[in-house]
């Protein structure tokens, strides 16, 4: 009987690929000189095994199962690529950076922008969405739309997406490739609106990794002890942006539990913004008209709570038929005694009160003492929040919020 030989579809020319119609499925073809073996899968693409000694070393994957065998140290891959898109990066950046896209898969490490110092930024909102990807869904609905793509923050996995990935029409945004099943969308909206001014405490701890850890707590590297607001909470595992409820727990706010243990030699930076204190809302800024009809000394034209605010400031105005006088006047208190300067006077004709403020209980009152009869006194005021010093390591002022400042009026006759 003679020999009977299986010969395959074969190319010695290197990196030639056979094409859909060059095979049928079920059928193989192989090109010698790359070493790849082809086939066709169900979907009609042409997919390839490679020989085991193109897998060189870089990147480090641990615990992985081939053909049911377990490799329970690690294997190597150099210069890895995921699905042809996106290419890692051949070597580790430096502490506290994290990894960034260029919007073609390329990833590469990056100085991360942001910390501690102050901000200042009138009529700004921040909405977040979150979303789960399910390989197939590629519109999503926005709580809150976006003017253009420049007010937009779009991340999968923690990594930001090029505004090339994705769309933006009213509140919806359309990714140009349907996030993979159980893909992290997470979708930051800035816009304006006026202003809720807030006191943010941001810290930011670094931890450098000596052994296995599952929890994460005490001193970090620099000598703060971890401490955080467990509504207001990330996580970094060398540079990556870790999903909380995924892939750790942060509920009690001294320490953090991971899903999967960190490392030894990994670094992990956990940076909360801490609890957003109020310090101008909807009825901050308030008008008032009070007429006074003697000339009775230290009468009062203006309250307040001194135990919920801290700080006012006044335009007032004072009319006695044609005559008007007008002035600024800005006061604090510490519980005890108020601190009043007034500044920027002007009068039509004469001087038409003086003013002062006292505390009475824990109302601070603002009191005139009138020249004439019959004058009306119209002011405008702004206050700010009794608040305390914040313990945490750092201070940041920002803004947050769309409601809009209220405003009130009224009238009395003082005696």
């Amino acid at each position: 009987m003679a020999n009977t030989r299986v010969l395959l579809k074969k190319s010695s020319v290197a990196s030639r690929i056979p094409t859909t119609s060059d095979l049928e499925y079920g059928e193989i073809a192989i090109n010698y000189a790359d070493g790849r073996l082809y086939y066709k899968d169900s979907s009609n693409n042409i997919k390839y095994f490679l020989e085991s000694s193109q897998l060189s070393t870089a990147s480090t994957l641990d615990d992985v199962t081939t053909n049911g065998s377990t490799t329970t140290n690690s294997i190597t891959v150099g210069g890895l690529t995921i699905d042809s898109l996106y290419t890692l990066p051949t070597a580790d950046g430096t502490n506290g950076q994290v990894i960034t896209t260029d919007g073609s898969g390329n990833l590469s490490f990056v100085d991360q922008s942001g910390g501690s110092g102050t901000n200042y930024s009138y009529g700004v909102t921040v909405t977040t969405d979150t979303f789960t990807g399910d390989n197939s869904t590629v519109d999503f609905t926005l709580t809150r739309g976006a003017l253009d793509d420049g007010y937009a923050i779009v991340s999968l996995n923690g990594v930001v997406q090029d505004p090339g990935e994705y769309s933006l029409s009213a509140n919806t945004l359309t990714f140009a490739t349907a996030p993979a099943l159980n893909d992290n969308i997470d979708v930051r909206i800035i816009s304006s609106g006026s202003a809720s001014q807030v006191n943010v405490n941001y810290t930011r701890f670094v931890f450098s990794i000596t052994s296995t850890e599952s929890t994460l707590s005490g001193v970090d590297d620099n000598g703060e002890t971890l401490l955080y607001d467990p509504n207001s909470v990330e996580v970094y595992q060398n540079g990556i942006k870790l999903v909380n409820g995924d892939d750790f727990t942060a509920t009690d706010g001294i320490s953090i539990s991971f899903t999967d243990a960190v490392l030894n030699t990994d670094t992990v930076e956990v940076v909360s913004t801490g609890a957003q204190v109020p310090i101008l809302t909807t009825n901050n800024i308030d008008e008032n008209t009070a007429t006074t009809t003697t000339t009775t000394a230290n009468q009062v034209i203006d309250s307040w709570s001194a135990t919920t605010y801290r700080t006012a400031k006044y335009i007032l105005q004072a009319v006695n038929g044609s005559d008007v006088h007008s002035t600024e006047i800005l006061l604090n208190h510490d519980g005890t005694d108020v601190f009043i300067t007034e500044y920027a006077t002007i009068y039509s004709n004469a001087s038409l009160f003086t003013v002062s403020a006292q505390l009475n209980g824990s109302t601070l009152e603002l009191i005139a003492t009138p020249a004439n009869t019959n004058t009306t006194f119209d002011l405008v005021r702004t206050l700010l929040v009794a608040r305390t010093a914040p313990t945490s390591s750092g201070d940041m002022q920002s803004l947050s919020g769309s409601e809009d400042l209220g405003s009130g009026s009224g009238s009395e006759d003082l005696n």
